[in-house]
C-alpha cells in the first residue's frame, strides 16, 4: 500500500490557512498579518545578528576558538529539548488531573472497585489510554 504524500497530508492544513487568510483581507484585517512577519522576522534577524557576533569573536580566541562556540550551541540544544521535555511532562500531568482521571489512574486492571461502575471504569481508562 502506497503511503500518502506529505503534500497531501498537510492539505487540509494549508486550506484552513489559505480560508483564514482570504476571512482576514475580507474583513480588512492584512495589517495585522503584515505586523506580525515584520515583527517576527525583525526578531529573529535581531537573534541571528547576536549570536552571529557571539560566534564570530568566540572564534577569534586562540586556543578554545573552535571548542567554545560548539559547547555554547550544544548547551543551547540541550537547554531547548530540555524546556520541550518540561511542557510535555506538565501538558501531561495537567490531562490527569480532574478528579474523576484521579479514579482511574488509581485503578488497577486486578483490583475490584466497589465505588464505580466497571463499564464507566473501563470506558474511562481506555480512552485516556491506561488499557493498551
Amino acid at each position: 500500500m502506497k503511503q500518502p504524500s506529505l503534500a497531501h497530508v498537510l492539505q487540509p492544513k494549508w486550506r484552513t490557512a489559505l480560508q483564514r487568510l482570504r476571512e482576514e483581507r475580507a474583513k480588512g484585517g492584512t495589517g495585522k498579518l503584515v505586523i506580525l512577519v515584520l515583527v517576527g522576522g525583525a526578531f529573529w534577524a535581531g537573534v541571528f545578528g547576536v549570536l552571529y557576533r557571539i560566534l564570530k569573536a568566540l572564534r577569534g580566541v586562540e586556543e578554545l576558538g573552535p571548542l567554545i562556540p560548539g559547547k555554547m550551541l550544544g548547551l543551547i540544544l540541550l537547554s531547548f529539548i530540555s524546556i520541550l521535555v518540561l511542557s510535555n511532562v506538565i501538558t501531561r500531568c495537567r490531562a490527569f488531573s480532574s478528579p474523576r482521571i484521579s479514579i482511574c489512574s488509581s485503578l488497577r486492571p486486578w483490583t475490584g472497585c466497589a465505588s464505580i461502575s466497571p463499564s464507566w471504569a473501563r470506558r474511562c481508562c481506555i480512552r485516556r489510554g491506561w488499557w493498551r
